[in-house]
């Protein structure tokens, strides 16, 4: 089922499987702890995307984000980057060349990001005046200007598939403390 959550509202979900997220402009979709698998995002000008616990999102496609776009934890959650565990599995363009467009991730002009960002298949992309803290790993990385990443946590030492036990009774997930 995709998610659209209209301008200027708020919209909470739990954690699960979802087709494309849309968060229009100004708009607020906040997230439980857990782990959401998402085919796409798209965030609007303004738009904020809260996790009010650790979460790990896992996007199949891309993730978009337009100018002054908010990703990181709920005020009063406590969370610092590790709590909030992004994997953008989409590529650049059709072929997944580093010059294809669009980007497998891109987040405005003036976002902040306060999360760890995983791209491995293509190019993550902060332009003018991003505010990044985390830490951000992608097949190549396009810091514009005037943007600035501060590293916080790090990437623990496991991922989601390391950590599955082929038990289909649990939920299998990473955290900063290893597998859960």
């Amino acid at each position: 089922t995709s998610v659209t959550v209209g301008a200027l509202t708020t919209v909470s979900k739990p954690p699960g499987r979802y087709g494309a997220v849309t968060v229009n402009g100004g708009g607020t979709l906040r997230l439980s702890a857990g782990l959401y698998e998402v085919a796409s995002i798209t965030v609007g000008t303004a738009g904020r995307i809260e996790a009010g616990g650790s979460v790990q999102i896992h996007v199949a496609g891309r993730w978009s984000s337009a100018d002054g776009a908010f990703l990181g934890p709920a005020v009063g959650s406590g969370l610092t980057a590790s709590g909030i565990r992004v994997e953008i599995s989409g590529q650049n363009g059709s072929d997944g060349a580093l010059s294809s467009t669009p980007k497998a991730a891109t987040f405005g002009n003036g976002d902040i990001v306060h999360a760890l960002v995983l791209v491995p298949r293509g190019e993550l992309v902060f332009a003018a005046g991003a505010i990044g803290t985390g830490a951000f790993f992608a097949q190549d990385v396009d810091v514009g200007s005037g943007a600035q990443l501060t590293f916080e946590n790090g990437f623990p030492s496991c991922t989601a598939g390391s950590c599955d036990d082929s038990n289909p009774c649990t939920i299998d997930g990473c955290s900063a403390n290893g597998c859960t």
